[in-house]
């Protein structure tokens, strides 16, 4: 090689470094040349976790990578279209901002099946279904004329037969840990083992005047023990003996117990007041506010500090919060309400017939969003398992949607008939849903 073909490549080298060496230190610090601006411009990154695993990813239509997350650096501020799919589900589709500097999170990112594997678990017309209790429910269903009561196991989706009975049942309750359920007759009581299948007929025992009660509670540690409203007040029953004991001589209208925490409803001089005790001690009491005449008050189920009152004859959700940890107020009154369901992350949704509600933390503040109107009968809601998704039950059929942005992705399955209430496996991998006349189970991821 002569000196003169040295030189030229030592120069190549050099025309080579200097131009790769800035390019290569600017892409390092996270710029990357924009042809379309002919500039250099501060790149983002987008980080997508998608659930369930190894779904594809497409940018602008180009496909990107199959894994379970995605962290995507050195992208030029725009807008994008990001895809994700996966055969046998339905393709998530949405527009992201990619912002200089800064990172653009899609962690809420659920895939759900095209199109659901259902099993009919049961044909039978569904008279009463009781609250979920440690993952199960009780449901009376009628056959003829026999009345048939099942524990419905919602992890193990497991129909158990407990009992028949020749009358209608009226209600239904089960305990904390589902091992007893407690069935009304008119005036008639009875309790039956869900293990053992061991009826007790209350009024064998007890005397009507006794039995007259009404809004029955399990304890929450001992199913031995009930508490429930008579004419003479709140009144504790024994199931082992059996006997009553007044615990709270009053005109008490509802009452909610939570690890020995008493609040109840009382009418006073044309008043209610909502009373707050302890179980134990029953000293000292605290009145928390007064509350407008009514007789269909009923108590939900709420995060710690929270206590939850629901009008049902009017329709108005009462929200007491003694430290003020979530609402502006100590008391939070929100019309049109009827039903409530809280996620373990203090997120809450609540339904009318035709609008469903969320109260979530957005940016350390707690705001009220409408997620949806529609003009078909809402029959049910509930959270998915995490809270950036909910799923709702209307006379159309089932719907899941998105509640993180203002662009939401809304699932329908049109083939799912009309459903009155669902349930959901711990993972959201499968749903119970109930019609009038069945029970199905479905896979949804």
């Amino acid at each position: 090689m002569t000196i003169t073909h040295r030189r030229i490549l030592y120069i190549i080298f050099f025309i080579i470094f200097f131009i790769a060496a800035p390019i290569t230190i600017m892409w390092a610090q996270g710029y990357k040349f924009d042809w379309r601006n002919k500039s250099w411009q501060k790149t983002g990154v987008l980080f997508l976790e998608v659930k369930p695993e190894k779904a594809n990813i497409y940018l602008n239509n180009k496909f990107y990578d199959e894994k379970t997350s995605a962290r995507i650096k050195n992208l030029l501020p725009k807008k994008y279209n990001i895809k994700i799919e996966k055969d046998g589900y339905i393709t998530w589709e949405k527009d992201l901002e990619i912002y200089p500097s800064m990172t653009t999170f899609a962690q809420y990112v659920r895939l759900f099946k095209q199109d659901l594997p259902t099993i009919n678990l049961l044909n039978n017309k569904i008279i009463l279904v009781s609250e979920q209790k440690n993952n199960s429910v009780a449901i009376i269903t009628q056959e003829n004329e026999i009345y048939e009561l099942y524990i419905l196991n919602i992890e193990k989706q497991v129909l158990d037969k407990i009992a028949e009975f020749n009358v209608q049942p009226e209600k239904i309750f089960l305990s904390q840990q589902a091992e007893k359920i407690l069935v009304q007759e008119q005036n008639f009581w009875t309790i039956i083992d869900a293990t053992t299948k061991k009826i007790i007929k209350l009024n064998n025992y007890l005397s009507l005047e006794e039995l007259n009660i009404s809004k029955p509670v399990f304890d929450s540690n001992d199913s031995n023990i009930l508490y429930a409203i008579s004419p003479n007040g709140l009144e504790k029953i024994n199931l082992v003996i059996p006997e009553t004991t007044i615990i709270i001589a009053d005109n008490i209208i509802s009452f909610s117990i939570i690890n020995n925490d008493l609040c109840y409803l009382r009418e006073k001089d044309k008043n209610l007041e909502l009373i707050s005790t302890n179980l134990n001690s029953l000293r000292p009491k605290e009145t928390i506010s007064n509350l407008p005449i009514s007789q269909n008050y009923d108590f939900y189920p709420a995060p710690d500090g929270l206590i939850n009152l629901i009008d049902s004859q009017n329709q108005i959700l009462y929200i007491f919060d003694s430290e003020t940890k979530i609402f502006p107020d100590k008391k939070t009154i929100i019309p049109e309400v009827k039903y409530i369901n809280w996620h373990k992350n203090n997120s809450l949704l609540f339904i009318n017939d035709y609008e469903i509600w969320t109260y979530q933390k957005h940016n350390d503040q707690y705001t009220k969003n409408l997620i949806t109107r529609l003009g078909s009968k809402i029959n049910f809601a509930l959270w998915f398992t995490y809270d950036t998704h909910l799923l709702y039950l209307t006379n159309n059929g089932l719907y899941i949607t998105e509640v993180v942005t203002d662009n939401n992705e809304i699932i329908k399955y049109e083939k799912i008939k009309t459903g009155q209430k669902a349930y959901l496996t711990k993972k959201s991998q499968k749903l119970i849903w109930l019609t009038d006349n069945s029970i199905y189970e479905s896979g949804l991821q």
